[in-house]
């Protein structure tokens, strides 16, 4: 009997303590999200998940990766590349996914990350990396991710290595809010959207700018 008791016990600490860290989890994204503003997000970024899925028919990865240990024979015949930071853009822990894309992918964000560091530049601040905050993922992570994350699809564009996120409600290595950032940031996306080089949608939940680079 006792031991009946006990074990209760520890259930309901445990629950209460899940619940607890999620509920913390959330006021901490929501206090993030609402001290920036991103202007007309919703309406200019707003290409459906199918757009995207089209968008990845002509990635050099055609088919997705069941798990971890898979991704080598890809990095190995260069199909796939490790992504590093670079200009204009960290990259943050990716519980959920691998860094590693396609080299025209890879290549996208480079010319990105130049021309948000160049307008940084030109409006004489100083440069806080945007980051990068999910990128490649096989199926063994998307059936991870959908454990805590009621909207993560089955049919992921992350799975082809040509789609990635962008964090729009922190930036730099101390992972703050910066509303000048942000401003800086969307003309970027919206210049290579007009050039036909991606498609992105703005997602308010994830805090993120969903992004396929068409290959």
């Amino acid at each position: 009997m006792n031991k009946v008791i006990i074990l209760s016990i520890l259930l309901i600490a445990f629950v209460f303590s899940f619940a607890k860290r999620n509920y913390l989890n959330r006021w901490f994204k929501y206090s993030m999200t609402k001290s920036v503003n991103c202007k007309n997000c919703e309406i200019n970024f707003n290409d459906r998940n199918s757009i995207h899925m089209l968008a990845t028919k002509k990635s050099t990865l055609n088919s997705p990766i069941k798990k971890e240990i898979g991704i080598r024979k890809f990095l190995k015949n260069k199909i796939l590349i490790q992504l590093k930071e670079g200009e204009g853009y960290r990259i943050d822990k990716m519980p959920y996914s691998y860094p590693f894309l396609t080299a025209k992918t890879i290549s996208f964000i480079d010319e990105l990350g130049m021309e948000f560091k160049t307008a940084c530049e030109l409006s004489n601040l100083p440069c806080r990396p945007f980051i990068i905050t999910s990128a490649l993922r096989t199926k063994e992570t998307v059936n991870k991710l959908q454990k805590i994350n009621s909207n993560a699809k089955t049919e992921s564009t992350h799975l082809y290595g040509c789609t990635f996120d962008i964090a729009w409600s922190r930036f730099g290595y101390g992972n703050n809010p910066d509303q000048e950032m942000l401003d800086l940031l969307i003309p970027c996306l919206k210049n290579m959207q007009n050039k036909k080089k991606c498609r992105i949608k703005f997602e308010t939940n994830q805090a993120c700018f969903h992004i396929t680079a068409l290959q």
